[in-house]
């Protein structure tokens, strides 16, 4: 990276000569410090040899400086283009040259590196602005600017002149503070709790640990202690897919339209865009799910992968780096709290304990630090592992966060829990919206192997050379694809990370169940990694395989038996030793072997300076259960079967168990069934059913006893029983109804849900009935089952003759060849970008939506659509040149995409006039355009969406809106026309007006109270609103008043007599609320707001939050 390079380099030498020169120059007239470094070592060392050792020094003083640079950006902004790190780090150095320029500007600031920091950041927010750097350059630059004063701050401290320069400058304060002194004190304040000065250095160097600390990546099978750097989380991070259930449904799609950058870089919120992208269904990445939401409870089976999001947010929001729909996020200071910390004492309150990340900085965090970061609005609560707290401390966490939001609204929440410890609806009195991670798609699949096989290529000591790794990748994907069952076990990431370390250990032998596939991997992690690499640790321990298990069986019984998944440090070395005593061919001393066990076995972990556990809570599970299956623990298990703690603990016994054991663990469970109320007896059949799936053999009599407990199970109402449900194998097919139509839509999606989990033939045979079935929750339980079969035949049998989604279809680029088989598709929708043949492949279509998870460049893609001259409709999420869209799209009829930046500053709209025919245009990140002549020569549109690139003003001067008298939908972001209603009002047949983020002093909305209006949005306007004049509308039936702070009085809109729904979220100002006694006699009214927003009189108003 040359280019970088050299900025990096130039930036140092700013440095240097900076603090160097303020050395130098005082040996020179005042003028000389002005002189190159070079040139200012030369005219003050004469002697030759002299100078050559000056000269050695400064180069070594650069280059130290220019390291640290790179490091800077390359940790933490490595994916930001070369030249726009180059462009930063040049914005920097002009700031560094200009701004630290004399003594009097270090001694200021106290030779304080945070104070100069601040000091000079206005000058850099406005050279910022000035280069055009982005919203991530900037943070970077801001981050490089701090790290280069606290150099120059450190170079100046210890140069020979600093001394004395800084004596004058005592005495001369001495003298001025005398004369000040009485007045000082008579005025002086009592001394606050903390320096409100430390606070931002403080929070630097928490975010800086956290950021370390949370992105190291658990590769089962490989030495943690031997990763380089690169083998880290935001390396290997894969985004999953989510459902929204808050509502008790499951949607993994949802009607949402087109999220895109609006004026000064603010996210407009779909709803505002209805009309102008129609209903486009998206699939739901758990990135863009949780920016839409404060709030948040996420689901997951175990496995899933929420501990390792939780770490994926800690380190994006102590780096800044957060993007997209969580961009609003960066800023916000990241606290996690693991629940398992806090089995045996009370939870934190908000302070310096707050989890064990904060906790480590209690001495040294400013008073009260915390509790402002929280008071600020400022704060990230991140609670992982509701269940992994027996239910009877569940209702405290519940509690607790009730209590913290009560006193701190302003903080974003989400909580992590697997589904049978928190209902949906468990934190829905909180405003809390429930998502639950979907399994791994299998092109999800194929990401996380390629980006495992990435991050593991930096550890030391593989089993095979690194230039190797694709040739594994590849073997393994290959089996993936060929064989269904190790596919399906691959559907989460830990059980996926466990077969790409196997497949690296041991080659073509896979496992292909999971309770084989635990037994490999703590083979692996046991005996096998350290006996192949003669670790001399193992040799002097000599502890086996065989005997290390069952040490570790004996803590896991241990910690399930006390619903715990954290042990004292104490208690397990002394359980250990009890243990040992029943173990005589161990002849190492206890404490030898506990540390080998914690040290060595990769199976435990020590989660802070006196706690350990296991390194994933399955590993656990699997050896509590191998315990009870050894020791005949049943009855103990039985015990607790009716908890969801033990869930996983009874399946796995089931299948590690002999005969006589499994049959009476089985038939303990239906007993407690027949005998308990009927939710626990469904839980206990359920529990009994899933057995199925790892016994590895039953009776015919258990078999029958079982198949009598399914038919009362059936239908399954929701996932999470159909996944129970599923694990019972084939058998479960023949009780599933060959028709749905006299199910609910949930209840028969459920079903379809069920044949799929099962898989196999006779899965595909089943579902191949259900596939017209025109309801909307059976179409997209269908369509997510595609990832679960063969895509051609699944098209071909299953969804031929569905309806679709109004004829649209999510896919990636595994289902896509399914597309071909569908008599009724219309529209694709990729939620990943698809290569260039993907798209050539698709059949004909009429729309093609192209939505997150899509990064440019997308040039080839694009021109892959001259294959498709029949599209009608194109929605692109990524910055796109328009010149690339390919002219044989002449049938274009709905156009939406983003603006690459131009070189030019100006905008280009001439190549619209090769589109006459468009209806639907929608135009994002406008320059200043040469002219807006090309917009007003499409006859046939009647639907425009315009919003202003960042700062340009674009849309200054809006007349050109008076030659389109047909449109019915306008929008505009950005807008700072102040005759803007005038030119609107010429619209006669305007039923839509989106105007966000308005830039003109005064809105006069009489000028628009006769036109036809059904949707109003005057988001984020910023002046004062008087609703006055739209007293009365007859036809407005959604107004959208968000972030409108200029809002006070409501009255006007009680006597809109159609008027549904309001949105009021940020609405009026925080001091004073808003309030909705006018709104009481609208009882068709429902009213939108944030959960921390201040509302009077709502009583008899419908308000959701």
């Amino acid at each position: 990276m040359p280019l970088i390079e050299t900025a990096a380099t130039g930036l140092a030498k700013a440095v240097v000569t900076r603090a160097v020169g303020q050395w130098l120059g005082h040996r020179q007239a005042r003028d000389a410090r002005s002189l190159d470094l070079s040139e200012l070592v030369a005219t003050t060392f004469r002697d030759r040899i002299v100078r050559r050792k000056a000269e050695a020094q400064v180069r070594s003083l650069v280059t130290e400086v220019t390291e640290r640079i790179e490091q800077t950006f390359a940790t933490e902004y490595g994916n930001l283009p070369e030249h726009e790190v180059a462009a930063t780090l040049d914005t920097v150095g002009r700031v560094v040259t200009h701004g630290v320029a004399s003594d009097e500007q270090l001694f200021a600031a106290d030779a304080d590196p945070a104070r100069l920091t601040r000091a000079l950041q206005p000058a850099y927010v406005a050279a910022a602005e000035r280069a055009g750097l982005s919203e991530a350059a900037t943070r970077l630059g801001e981050r490089v600017l701090a790290d280069c004063v606290r150099c120059h701050v450190e170079l100046v401290r210890h140069l020979p002149e600093f001394t004395n320069r800084a004596s004058q400058e005592i005495l001369a304060r001495f003298s001025r503070l005398s004369a000040d002194l009485a007045e000082v004190l008579a005025r002086l304040p009592a001394p606050p709790s903390a320096d409100a000065g430390d606070d931002g250095s403080f929070e630097q160097r928490y975010g800086q640990f956290v950021s370390t600390h949370h992105d190291q990546l658990e590769l089962f099978g490989v030495d943690v202690h031997n990763f380089t750097p690169e083998t880290t989380l935001s390396i290997a991070y894969l985004s999953l897919s989510v459902t929204d259930s808050s509502g008790g449904g499951s949607r993994r799609t949802r009607a949402l339209r087109p999220h895109a950058q609006g004026a000064f870089g603010r996210l407009v919120d779909a709803d505002a865009s209805k009309g102008l992208f129609g209903d486009i269904q998206i699939g739901l990445r758990v990135e863009g799910a949780l920016g839409h939401h404060r709030r948040v409870l996420l689901r997951g089976e175990a496995g899933s992968g929420k501990s390792t999001l939780l770490r994926w947010l800690v380190i994006n929001a102590a780096r800044r780096t957060f993007t997209g729909e969580l961009q609003d996020w960066n800023g916000r200071v990241p606290f996690l709290v693991k629940l398992r910390a806090y089995a045996d004492r009370p939870l934190p309150p908000v302070g310096p304990q707050l989890g064990d990340d904060i906790a480590q900085f209690a001495t040294e965090a400013p008073a009260g630090w915390v509790e402002r970061i929280f008071a600020e609005g400022r704060a990230l609560l991140l609670v992982d592992g509701v269940d992994e707290l027996v239910s009877s401390q569940r209702a405290g966490v519940r509690e607790w966060l009730r209590r913290i939001l009560h006193r701190y609204p302003g903080v974003i929440v989400v909580v992590t829990s697997r589904p049978t410890a928190a209902p949906a609806r468990w934190l829905a009195n909180e405003d809390f919206t429930t998502l639950a991670l979907e399994q791994m798609s299998p092109a999800d699949i194929v990401v996380f192997v390629r980006r495992w096989h990435r991050a593991i290529g930096g550890a030391r000591h593989l089993p095979c050379q690194a230039d190797e790794l694709p040739r594994y990748e590849r073997r393994l994907l290959a089996r993936l694809e060929a064989n269904r069952h190790l596919r399906g076990l691959a559907t989460n990431p830990l059980m996926c990370a466990m077969l790409c370390a196997l497949n690296l250990d041991r080659g073509d032998d896979l496992p292909h169940d999971r309770i084989s596939l635990y037994q490999a991997a703590l083979d692996m992690l046991l005996e096998r990694r350290d006996t192949a690499r003669n670790v001399p640790a193992y040799r002097r321990v000599g502890l086996g395989a065989q005997h290390a298990r069952t040490l570790l069986q004996d803590l896991a019984w241990r910690l399930a038996i006390s619903n715990r998944s954290e042990l004292d440090t104490g208690q397990a070395r002394e359980h250990v030793t009890r243990k040992l005593a029943t173990m005589p061919k161990v002849t190492a001393e206890p404490a030898d072997v506990f540390e080998h066990l914690l040290d060595r076995s990769g199976v435990l972990k020590d989660v802070a300076e006196d706690r350990l556990s296991f390194v994933h809570r399955t590993f656990q599970e699997y050896l509590a259960a191998k315990e009870i299956a050894e020791e005949n623990y049943v009855d103990a298990l039985l015990e607790q079967a009716g908890r969801d703690i033990w869930r996983e603990t009874v399946i796995m016994t089931a299948g590690l168990a002999n005969s006589e054991y499994r049959q009476r663990l089985i038939n303990g469970l239906l007993d407690r069934a027949d005998a308990a109320s009927d939710r626990k007896q469904r839980w206990l059949r359920l529990l009994a059913a899933a057995c199925v799936e790892t016994a590895p053999g039953l009776t015919p009599a258990m078999q029958a006893r079982i198949d009598v407990s399914l038919v009362a199970l059936l239908p399954p109402r929701s996932k999470v029983e159909a996944r129970s449900l599923a694990l019972a194998g084939e058998r479960v097919l023949d009780y599933l109804p060959d028709d749905l139509t006299e199910l609910t839509p949930s209840v028969a999606a459920a079903v379809v849900t069920t044949a799929a989990y099962v898989g196999g033939p006779r899965a595909l045979e089943k579902l191949s009935r259900y596939g017209a079935d025109a309801r909307g929750p059976v179409i997209d339980a269908l369509i997510r089952a595609a990832d679960h079969f063969e895509p051609d035949e699944y098209g071909r049998r299953v969804l031929a003759d569905s309806p679709l989604q109004g004829g649209s279809i999510t896919v990636d680029e595994w289902t896509a060849p399914m597309t071909r088989h569908l008599r009724h598709l219309r529209d694709v929708q990729f939620i990943v970008q698809p290569k260039p043949e993907v798209l050539r492949a698709l059949p004909p279509i009429c729309g093609l939506y192209l939505f997150a998870g899509i990064s440019g460049p997308i040039d080839r893609e694009i021109d892959a659509l001259r294959a498709h001259p029949e599209l009608e409709s194109l929605y692109v999420n990524t910055p796109l040149d328009p010149a690339a869209i390919p002219a044989t799209l002449t049938r274009l009829r709905t156009l939406i995409f983003l603006f690459l930046p131009p070189p030019s500053g100006r905008t280009n709209l001439s190549w619209l006039t090769r589109s006459p025919q468009l209806t639907v245009l929608s135009l994002w990140g406008i320059y200043r355009p040469y002219t807006w002549r090309p917009l007003t020569q499409l006859p046939e549109l009647n639907d425009l969406f315009l919003s202003a690139a960042t700062d340009r003003h674009p849309l200054d001067d809006v007349a050109f809106l008076r030659q389109l008298p047909a449109l019915v939908s306008l929008g505009l972001s950005g807008c700072s026309d102040p005759a803007v209603l005038d030119h609107v009002a010429a619209h006669r047949s305007l039923k839509r007006l989106v105007l966000n983020w308005l830039d003109v002093p005064v809105l006069d909305l009489a000028s628009i109270r006769d036109l036809p209006l059904e949707v109003l949005d005057l988001r984020a306007f910023a002046g004062p609103l008087d609703l006055t004049p739209l007293a009365g509308h007859p036809t407005l039936e959604t107004v959208e008043l968000s972030a409108c702070v200029g809002l006070t009085d409501l009255g006007p809109l009680a006597t809109m007599p159609r008027l549904r729904t309001l949105r009021l979220n940020s609405a009026g100002t925080t001091a004073t609320g808003l309030d909705l006694g006018p709104l009481r006699d609208s009882p068709r009214l429902t009213v939108y707001a944030n959960p921390d927003q201040r509302l009077h009189n709502r009583e008899g108003v419908r308000v959701r939050r």
